[in-house]
């Protein structure tokens, strides 16, 4: 059987230590995630391409070994879930959730309804903060807010939370794939959605107005400009722009779960959350944190103007841009329920 030589933490290979491996063993170190190694001679690289390793270079005269080739494990190489993998990832999560006991769910949604809140504090402080730049380079400043409100979706997915709105996708990919159904759907969308109210509100009253960080201006006029500007948009233009804002926001979630570590998932999310903020799409869940703090500052808007003239189109418009251009569109595509074509 010809030599391979391991090669450990990327390091140079140990030329010293040599296995005679077969393919069953090649295939069995694979599956273990061995990193790489290098091979001799025809037979044994057909060896390593039967177990499923995958050649990258082919190198000459490395310490006295000619005509060798270093082969990564596919999977090593593939740090990141397949489409299809995603949308069985997303489902299973979904699952878990609508199993989750009534209590731990409660708290899942009230930190999932902090976390988004948080992003959105983040963005009034900074981006409220450029009032100058607002006038010169209104561009920019969206550009910053969209970079910045991120950081809730991402803490939600790291952290381990539940929102409304990502649900709107996973549960629906869930029951298409037959591991929930349509009544743990709604009850899923139902209680996420009460209790990401009340944790947003948690946001808006104790830590942005009673703390006093956004009493001041610029802070003040940038937050009510935003809530007005939200409230007074005809309601088929929140509608149209709240299909948007979930329709990237579960592109989001879904992208995340492609990510095989912390900075992956933190990149697939922050794309497309940062294009729906930078474009001023309609988040629910968002807007449960901007119109409030804004109300409880003293802006002279009602409950009743926010309920009916945002949250409610907002509302409908994410779960069509998430349950529908999301969930029912990649659940069609990536289905393993059904056989594909």
């Amino acid at each position: 059987m010809p030599n391979i030589i391991e090669i450990t933490d990327f390091g140079a290979p140990e030329l010293d230590v040599f296995a005679r491996l077969t393919e069953a063993q090649l295939r069995s170190r694979r599956d273990e995630e061995k990193a790489m190694f290098i091979a001799e001679s025809p037979k044994v690289i057909g060896h390593a391409l039967d177990a499923g390793y995958q050649p990258v270079s082919l190198l000459m005269e490395r310490r006295q070994i000619v005509n060798f080739i270093i082969f990564f494990n596919k999977e090593f190489i593939m740090s990141y879930s397949s489409p299809a993998e995603i949308a069985v990832l997303f489902a299973d999560a979904s699952k878990a959730k609508a199993n989750t006991p009534l209590y731990k769910f409660m708290l899942l949604a009230v930190m999932g309804g902090i976390f988004i809140a948080l992003g959105g504090l983040l963005t009034v402080i900074v981006a409220g903060g450029m009032p100058r730049d607002a006038f010169s380079s209104p561009g920019m400043v969206k550009f910053i807010a969209g970079a910045l409100f991120p950081v809730g979706l991402i803490m939600v997915s790291v952290a381990g939370a539940d929102l409304f709105t990502s649900d709107c996708a996973g549960m629906t990919l869930s029951c298409m794939q037959k591991k929930t159904t349509l009544m743990q759907l709604l009850k899923v969308w139902c209680l996420a959605y009460l209790f990401n109210f009340v944790g947003a509100q948690f946001v808006a009253y104790i830590l942005a107005h009673k703390t006093d960080i956004i009493a001041s201006n610029p802070y003040s006029n940038y937050l009510n400009t935003l809530a007005n500007g939200k409230l007074s948009k005809p309601w088929d233009v929140v509608f149209y722009k709240a299909i948007g804002a979930n329709m990237l926001v579960c592109l989001g979630t879904w992208m995340g779960y492609a990510g095989k570590d912390i900075f992956s998932k933190a990149l697939g999310i922050w794309v497309p959350v940062m294009i729906f903020v930078t474009l001023g799409y309609e988040h629910s869940i968002a807007n449960m944190f901007f119109i409030p703090a804004a109300i409880y500052n003293g802006a002279n808007i009602t409950w009743s103007a926010f309920i009916t003239s945002n949250l409610i189109p907002a509302t409908i418009g994410n779960i069509i841009g998430g349950a529908v251009f999301i969930g029912l569109i990649y659940g069609y595509l990536y289905n393993p329920t059904k056989k594909q074509d």
